[in-house]
């Protein structure tokens, strides 16, 4: 066996001892560990006609195809969080620690990677919600996105109750609004 051959089969057998061992940690080592079989990158396509960027027929339409909440938006509707008897339902698509470390006031937590630990306890609510709005860290953060998406694909949630506010907790501390910190919304 040459040299160039050794080495290949050594890369193989390298490869496929680190496939095997993350299969085996992610099946019983990480607690819930994550889905191999869900695609968690899946994209929204708007419904009604597509958008023709091409002759500005809805320029400012976002490239992902959902609604968009803006800060002012937020605003109203965290203000009317706790008055409106399960309209209004804000999620936080962050992990465990970010979330702990700070939140938008009356927040519910779905981390986007382990929907499946959070979502059996509140779809009754969101199924009933008028608005949901799902926030991330903003900028370059899409697990705001894919949460939204997969709640419209996978769960029936309807289209027109589910928005994104994509300036997400970065604009909102930028903004100065209030945090909780904890794990209570």
């Amino acid at each position: 066996m040459n040299r160039f051959s050794r080495t290949c089969t050594e890369i193989l057998i390298l490869v496929i001892v680190a496939g095997v061992i993350g299969i085996v940690s992610n099946s019983f080592i990480i607690a819930k560990g994550i889905n191999i079989n869900e695609n968690y990158f899946q994209r929204l396509d708007p419904p009604g006609p597509p958008i023709d960027k091409v002759d500005g027929t809805d320029p400012d339409a976002p490239e992902h195809g959902l609604q968009v909440a803006g800060f002012e938006d937020m605003v109203e509707y965290a203000d009317l969080l706790f008055e409106s008897d399960g309209f209004v339902v804000i999620l936080d698509a962050r992990t465990d620690e970010a979330y702990q470390e700070g939140h938008i006031s009356g927040a519910l937590q779905v981390n986007h990677y382990q929907k499946d630990k959070y979502l059996p306890d509140i779809m009754p609510m969101l199924e009933e919600a008028g608005v949901i709005i799902v926030y991330c860290n903003g900028g370059d953060c899409e697990d705001s996105i894919l949460l939204a998406t997969s709640l419209i694909q996978q769960f029936a949630i309807n289209y027109d109750n589910v928005y994104v506010y994509e300036g997400g907790i970065k604009e909102w501390q930028e903004r100065e609004q209030e945090l909780t910190v904890g794990n209570d919304p």
